[in-house]
């Protein structure tokens, strides 16, 4: 059904604008939270979380799950970029939200 299709390409689209914005948006606090105490620093790391979070579900579970699995996109060469590609990004927010959660004291 490309109805389907269409729908499901654009909430892949805005959950990978919603994961950059909210990245950004939590870059943006930390930057003007550097100088503040570490209580006010650790509260600023929201939305950085939340855009890494949402760019780990983007990236692991729409690509590497539903689209490498249910679509089988490793069995051609596009495909198998595409999921490579996708693995990076994952692992670039996976690591990016295991630093920012840690705590600073």
């Amino acid at each position: 059904n490309p109805a389907l299709v269409w729908a499901a390409l654009a909430i892949v689209v805005f959950c990978e604008y919603a994961a950059g914005l909210l990245a950004a948006k939590g870059a943006w606090d930390l930057w003007a939270a550097r100088n503040a105490p570490a209580t006010q620093f650790n509260s600023a790391k929201t939305f950085a979380l939340l855009g890494c979070g949402m760019g780990i579900v983007v990236w692991l579970c729409f690509f590497g799950v539903v689209a490498g699995a249910y679509f089988q996109m490793w069995q051609t060469e596009i495909g198998r970029g595409s999921l490579e590609s996708a693995f990076q990004f994952f692992g670039y927010c996976a690591i990016v939200f295991l630093i920012v959660n840690t705590v600073d004291d």
